[in-house]
């Protein structure tokens, strides 16, 4: 990925947190929908480009290993507690059949990715590429911010919960800047409870979606013509 931190396809194992380490609600919610968020990227992938033998055996290499990080995060579950009920399961496609992606749908912009599972980070890095953006991706704030100060981008897709300096704290560094103001937050986080949202609004974010991100959403979020906060 040009411009941006390498990314392998093969690196996702490595920056999976130990779930039995964390087992509130809150943090398993989280950690689950990590790899459901790379799987629904794989797919439109392959749904923008079927006939690219590429992307499909890239893309199918991402979903066989993002269902194997997410049994084992289930039997990880099962072992800890067997009396615990499983939530509903969580949609992969698009129920929206109107809102399908092509080349020439959308306005081309300059789109900074920062996500600590490199992964989720991959994946949506290649969908949106395709879709003839300009994209770069990093692994952290730090990282985002010297991207940031190199080029200013449109829009900016954060994960909230990140180790060290977390999602929140990268909307207000953005927003203190002399023309942050300008650029449109969108936080991409696994927490789904109406607080997390309402913090990520506080903090400077124009937009909270939960991964993983359907066709609709990402079309809905491309083409708003909302300004920024503070704008």
């Amino acid at each position: 990925m040009n411009g941006s931190v390498s990314v392998s396809p093969k690196d996702d194992m490595a920056d999976t947190p130990d779930l039995s380490l964390q087992f509130d609600p809150e943090s398993l919610a989280h950690d689950l929908r990590n790899p459901l968020a790379a799987m629904q990227n794989a797919i439109d992938v392959i749904r923008l480009d079927p006939s690219s033998i590429d992307h499909v055996s890239q893309m199918t290499d991402v979903l066989q290993r993002q269902l194997f990080r997410l049994m084992k995060r289930i039997d990880e579950l099962a072992e800890l507690s067997t009396s615990k009920r499983v939530q509903e399961p969580v949609t992969l496609s698009s129920s929206d059949g109107d809102a399908q992606l092509t080349r020439q749908e959308l306005v081309k912009l300059d789109i900074l990715i920062v996500d600590d599972t490199r992964m989720a980070a991959y994946t949506l890095h290649t969908l949106l590429t395709m879709l003839g953006h300009t994209v770069r991706s990093v692994l952290s704030v730090s990282d985002a911010m010297i991207a940031i100060e190199n080029r200013m981008p449109n829009i900016v897709f954060s994960d909230i919960c990140m180790p060290s300096v977390d999602g929140h704290e990268l909307a207000k560094r953005i927003r203190s800047l002399p023309n942050g103001s300008s650029i449109r937050l969108v936080a991409i986080s696994g927490l789904s409870e109406p607080a997390a949202k309402q913090l990520a609004l506080e903090s400077g974010f124009d937009d909270y979606v939960v991964k993983p991100v359907d066709h609709a959403t990402l079309v809905r979020i491309m083409e708003s013509k909302t300004l920024p906060t503070g704008q």
